[in-house]
């Protein structure tokens, strides 16, 4: 990884550095500072722009790009009406999802008017920058803000995106709560320069369903930095009523993660056993995990939304006998990862891109539809056989180690970005 002067990184995010979300992306603030001459992050969902988290960079900056919108007059109103109808138009004809594009019409007319006034936005701001330099443009997310790139007419050196989750598999992303829709699918492939899919998963889905640009997609993981400061594997949890075995989840407490289903796994589980759920806030899904928890007499602690280093120090200093995803779809949950860091056994749903980080070897792979029982019987194998935990701790920090280390990852992404 070398650096690139009179290189400038525009690192479009949703709201990074402001709010609790995107952490992940604190990893790469680093490594972009070292090879780019400036780096500016434009939070293009951020409108309150209150307490942000700390970049220690002098080369990173922000441009609030929703505080720098402009009035448009009526007439330049109707001629960009007029442009969305038009691209709208377009993009149906391109979208796997005619019908649900049709219906969603005059709603991205709407959206597609601030996207606009964002466009100008960039466009002005980077008439501030010296001519002489390339731009890359890295959105991390394949969402709006590359539509906002494409509608500004700026001529970056190259675009890039990132693909995770909904804004990879678009239409054949699943929800069970309401049908998820999102547009411009082609445009975005089509304008992108490179996208990197996160998981083999995702660049299976672009290269069966996109052929026609195959030639953009890359495969490269996502990664965290190595803070796990133990020069030895975890030591065997041997546990007791009094000292119980500390299952641990991390996640927000949206449907798609199946906390629910926890306690319906935990009641059947023989060992002693204490449940920590890690992220939200306190409130009525909360106290839905609690009432369960009691009614199926299971220790249950919730600790609300941490920070990274809270939850490294938390897994540093207590023995973990097991982390558990229970979600019916994940790209790669990062929450793994961190988990994985620290060499703790990892028991997932086998959906999209969990087996590509969780497996037998160091852990335990659920199917989608699982059987509580049979679940709480494989979490009982592996608690009382001391061989074999260790085994699955061991082959849980080489994995990530192997895959998710972001020295390694991260370098490989910038060398073929810049």
């Amino acid at each position: 990884m070398t650096s690139h002067k009179n290189n400038v990184c525009l690192l479009f995010t949703k709201k990074y550095p402001f709010g609790k979300q995107e952490t992940y992306i604190h990893y790469e603030i680093e490594y972009l500072s070292k090879v780019f001459d400036l780096v500016y992050i434009i939070p293009v969902e951020e409108f309150d722009f209150g307490p942000k988290r700390e970049i220690k960079a002098q080369n990173v900056f922000i441009f609030p790009i929703n505080q720098n919108i402009e009035r448009t007059g009526l007439f330049s109103k109707l001629i960009n009406t007029i442009k969305n109808n038009w691209l709208l138009l377009k993009c149906t004809v391109e979208s796997r999802e005619k019908l649900a594009s049709i219906k969603s019409h005059f709603l991205y007319v709407s959206r597609l008017i601030h996207m606009r006034a964002q466009g100008i936005a960039l466009e002005k701001f980077l008439k501030g920058i010296n001519s002489k330099q390339d731009i890359i443009c890295y959105h991390y997310w394949m969402h709006n803000s590359i539509v906002v790139e494409y509608l500004s007419g700026i001529k970056s050196k190259k675009t890039i995106t990132r693909a995770h989750a909904l804004d990879l598999y678009h239409k054949d992303w699943p929800s069970r709560s309401k049908k998820g829709f999102l547009q411009f699918e082609k445009l975005k492939i089509k304008y992108c320069d490179l996208i990197f899919s996160i998981s083999e998963h995702g660049l299976r889905h672009f290269n069966n369903y996109f052929p026609q640009f195959s030639g953009k997609f890359r495969l490269n993981r996502l990664g965290i930095l190595d803070e796990n400061t133990s020069d030895s594997i975890p030591i065997y949890p041997y546990a007791s009523s009094s000292n119980p075995h500390k299952i641990v989840t991390c996640s927000s407490l949206n449907e798609r993660k199946q906390l629910h289903l926890m306690p319906e796994i935990l009641q059947y589980v023989k060992s002693p056993i204490s449940w920590i759920h890690i992220g939200g806030n306190v409130g009525t899904e909360s106290e839905k995990l609690n009432k369960s928890c009691a009614e199926k007499n299971i220790e249950f602690h919730f600790v609300p939304q941490q920070t990274s280093k809270q939850i490294f120090d938390f897994y540093q200093n207590n023995a973990i006998s097991l982390f558990c995803n229970l979600s019916y779809a994940e790209g790669i949950p990062v929450s793994i990862m961190e988990a994985a860091m620290f060499g703790i056994p990892l028991l997932a749903t086998n959906t999209f891109g969990n087996p590509e980080i969780v497996n037998e070897q160091n852990g335990i792979l659920i199917p989608p539809e699982f059987c509580p029982q049979k679940v709480a019987a494989d979490i009982d194998e592996l608690l009382i056989n001391k061989n074999q935990w260790e085994q699955k701790s061991r082959s849980s920090r080489s994995t990530y180690l192997k895959r998710y280390n972001s020295e390694i990852n991260l370098i490989e992404f910038l060398n073929q970005i810049i």
